[in-house]
């Protein structure tokens, strides 16, 4: 009795080719990563992913969320002053009227 072809190729089908794929899948993420880890610290370090001229208008737009987020929080808490004002006013009128 000889080993049949088609039981052969379905078996290494199953098993080998999703096991070949999973170990290049491994070995490329694993030996690339340094490289591109390398390649992108140096364009941080080189200027090249911010130009120089933007880093002024870059600081600029950093300062006005900064000034933003101070106005926001600044008018959240009248907002909760007024919700307390009123909510104390209305509890008032109610203890007044007969």
């Amino acid at each position: 009795m000889g080993i049949d072809l088609v039981s052969l190729l379905a078996v290494f089908s199953i098993f080998f080719i999703p096991i070949t794929a999973g170990m290049f899948i491994l070995t490329t993420r694993f030996a690339l990563k340094p490289l591109v880890e390398t390649l992108a610290k140096a364009m941080r370090e080189s200027g090249y992913a911010h130009p120089p001229e933007l880093l002024p208008h870059i600081q600029d737009l950093t300062d006005q969320v900064e000034s933003l987020r101070v106005e926001v929080r600044e008018l959240k808490e009248v907002q909760d002053f007024d919700r307390k004002l009123l909510g104390a006013s209305t509890s008032q009128d109610s203890d007044i009227s007969p």
